[in-house]
């Protein structure tokens, strides 16, 4: 868009909300997302997998003029098994994108800087920033897109708070970046609908580099939002546009939607097999006299001379079956980059070292190392970035400290394997002690108070050369 044509028509919304709609091209695709819940998936659809429309015996024993049973239609519901796949690829890639934790780079030069870098990293812990980053990757992986909008709250007359809130599709918004021709983002749109003496009000919020603008549309006609008290458009002080937004062009499961669906369909038919054969059959064959009552002890069965009674079991199922099953779960987890770390996969491994962990793990390593190094690792930047220059602006002891450079540090997800961190330690430092008495106390974690541990392990210690 247009940069003059944005700001000419910002107090013309009439003109200027169709305009911005018109442009924008969402990348969310709520048919793809529905695929992250079981229940809407193509298995569970009736149309696709039908029911069986079957002919039974008449319950009451009714036979006809020949003797024939008389034989009932009936429908016959068939398996419908849901397999949770992209729930599973979006849980496990979002942990190794996220759990390793952020830490920050940066060299402050006086007083502002330095003071500066403590708010940045306050507001990153009151803010939860940790556990927000993972709902961001779950966003970005699952429904491909989502925004963290940024404000001040007011605590008193002298007192304030910088927050943050996720806004994503699944919870009813819409997200429209405004770019100009460069991809530049020069306003953001977030759109939502609201209630009002039961009528239905459809809202979009423009947040530009220093003005909020609320609009509102009922029967079509968009208008600048009013009401007693209110502040429209609302000054914006951070000297950036307080939106951070991030956008995938798929779901992470999108290229394997197609061999999930097979294996969900193979597996649904191999249940309906399994019905039918799982249970052994009485095959009999010549004319059968007498059966014992179901439950009796020391059955008998009477047979003419020649006649045969004999169970059919099924007794494996065919292994082109199993095979179909077994690689299409192997695309799926490979394709997707996903480790497949199931228990009954993971008990065969053993004890593996931290180091070796690391080495199979090393494919879902590479997909989240490109995640951050990607569209997650710029938005956070982009974060940072956005707060320093806030911090500055908001916080008169930080004047002139916008241009301080933080840079994010992502750690990948390991296990922490100690003993052999420890003993490689060790082996550096020629086998002298890594820490102190008191260091180790409290490394070990189980006392509250480190220091008072310490005198009464002292005072529990006889000196070797003193009798007691």
């Amino acid at each position: 868009m247009d940069p003059i044509f944005l700001k000419d028509n910002l107090s013309n919304p009439e003109v200027l909300i169709p305009e911005i709609k018109k442009e924008h091209n969402s990348s969310f695709d709520n048919k793809i997302y529905k695929d992250f819940n079981p229940e809407n998936h193509k298995v569970n659809n009736k149309t696709y997998r039908k029911d069986r429309n079957i002919l039974i015996p008449d319950p009451s024993g009714a036979t006809k003029e020949d003797g024939s049973a008389v034989m009932i239609p009936t429908v016959e519901k068939v398996n419908r098994i849901a397999i949770p796949l992209q729930q599973l690829i979006t849980i496990r890639s979002t942990a190794f994108l996220t759990s390793g934790g952020v830490s920050f780079k940066s060299n402050p030069e006086g007083t502002a800087q330095e003071k500066a870098l403590e708010i940045f990293k306050e507001i990153w812990r009151k803010n939860k920033c940790y556990y927000k980053n993972s709902e961001i990757g779950k966003a970005i992986y699952s429904e491909t897109e989502c925004a963290e909008i940024w404000y001040t709250r007011k605590l008193n007359e002298n007192e304030f708070e910088i927050k943050c809130n996720i806004y994503k599709p699944s919870d009813g918004y819409d997200l429209i970046p405004v770019f100009d021709n460069n991809r530049d983002m020069i306003a953001f749109g977030l759109g939502y609908t609201t209630t009002r003496n039961k009528e239905k009000i459809e809202n979009v919020d423009i947040y530009t580099i220093d003005r909020l603008y609320k609009y509102e549309s009922t029967n079509g006609n968009w208008s600048l939002s009013s009401g007693e008290g209110m502040v429209n458009p609302i000054p914006l002080l951070y000297g950036k546009i307080p939106v951070i937004y991030y956008s995938a062009k798929k779901a992470i499961w999108t290229d394997v939607q197609p061999i999930i669906e097979r294996l969900e369909n193979l597996i649904s038919n191999f249940g309906d097999t399994n019905d039918y054969n799982g249970s052994p059959i009485l095959a009999a064959s010549g004319e059968i006299t007498g059966f014992s009552a179901k439950g009796e002890t020391g059955k008998v069965v009477e047979l003419k001379e020649g006649a045969e009674l004999k169970y059919v079991s099924w007794d494996q199922a065919p292994e082109s079956t199993k095979l179909e099953i077994e690689k299409l779960e192997d695309f799926i987890y490979t394709c997707t980059q996903t480790p497949n770390i199931s228990f009954e996969q993971m008990k065969g491994l053993g004890a593996v070292s931290g180091v070796a962990f690391e080495r199979i793990m090393i494919d879902a390593h590479l997909k989240a190392k490109d995640m951050q190094n990607g569209i997650y690792g710029e938005g956070i930047q982009r974060r940072c970035n956005f707060l320093i220059n806030a911090i500055s602006i908001l916080y008169t002891e930080c004047k002139g400290a916008g241009n301080l450079d933080v840079t994010p540090q992502f750690e990948l997800f390991k296990i922490d394997d100690r003993v052999e961190r420890v003993e490689t330690l060790l082996k550096a430092n020629g086998g002298k002690a890594l820490m102190s008495h008191k260091e180790s106390i409290a490394a070990n974690g189980t006392t509250d108070d480190v220091e008072k541990t310490y005198q009464e392990i002292k005072a529990e210690i006889t000196p070797v050369n003193q009798n007691p």
